[in-house]
C-alpha cells in the first residue's frame, strides 16, 4: 500500500505519467505531478486524483534545469510532505536516424531524458545534505525509492531491440544506472554499492 506516502512524477501529464499517478493515488498516495505543459492541462488528472480522496498538485517544471528541479522538490515537500516515491518519467522522442538528427534535437533529448532523470534523482537523494545513517518509518529525503519504466529493460522483463529511428534513445537509458547508484549509495551511506 502507498497510504501516507507522497509520489512525485516528472512527465506527469503524458499517458504513462497519468496512469502511474492514478495507480499510486488508488493505492492511497498523495501525488505531485511535474511537466512542461500548461497548468490548465493538469486539471482533469488533478481532479481525478482528488476524487480518490488524495492530495494532488501540479507544477510546470523543465527537468533539464537542475535548479528548477531542486525548487520543485522543495515546493512539493512544503505542500504535500516529503516525497518518498520518485518517478523520473519525463522523456521526449524524436524519431530520427543518425543522418537526420540535428545537434539541437540531440541536446534537447539528452537534456530531458538523461539530465532530467539525473537531476530528479540527485534532488531526491538530497545530495546537498549529509546522508542519513539509518532509515526510519518513513524514508528520509536522501533515501527514496526511485523507479522508471525503463528499469524493466535492465531487469530483464523486456528485451531491448534495435528499432530504426530510435538511435537517440540508446544513450539516455544509461541514466538508470546513475539513478540506481545514487539510490544505493545514499541508502547504504557508501559510494561503493554494488549495482
Amino acid at each position: 500500500m502507498a497510504d501516507k506516502h507522497v509520489a512525485i512524477i516528472s512527465g506527469g501529464l503524458g499517458d504513462i505519467g497519468r496512469a502511474i499517478a492514478m495507480q499510486l493515488a488508488g493505492l492511497g498516495a498523495d501525488v505531485a505531478l511535474g511537466d512542461i505543459r500548461e497548468s490548465s492541462d493538469a486539471d482533469e488528472v488533478l481532479d481525478a486524483i482528488r476524487g480518490k480522496d488524495r492530495r494532488a498538485r501540479y507544477d510546470r517544471v523543465d527537468v533539464s534545469d537542475a535548479a528548477a528541479v531542486q525548487a520543485w522538490l522543495r515546493a512539493v515537500e512544503e505542500d504535500l510532505g516529503m516525497p518518498d516515491w520518485i518517478v523520473p518519467n519525463a522523456a521526449v522522442v524524436a524519431l530520427q536516424d543518425l543522418d537526420t538528427v540535428t545537434p539541437e534535437v540531440w541536446e534537447r533529448e539528452v537534456g530531458i531524458n538523461l539530465h532530467g532523470m539525473f537531476y530528479l534523482a540527485q534532488a531526491a537523494a538530497g545530495i546537498e545534505t549529509p546522508p542519513p545513517r539509518h532509515i526510519g518509518d518513513r524514508y528520509p529525503l536522501s533515501a527514496r525509492r526511485m523507479d522508471s519504466c525503463s528499469n524493466r529493460i535492465h531487469r530483464g522483463y523486456l528485451k531491448p531491440v534495435a528499432i530504426p529511428g530510435y538511435l537517440d534513445r540508446v544513450p539516455t537509458k544509461s541514466v538508470v544506472v546513475i539513478v540506481r547508484y545514487v539510490s544505493l549509495s545514499y541508502i547504504c551511506n557508501c559510494s561503493s554499492a554494488v549495482m
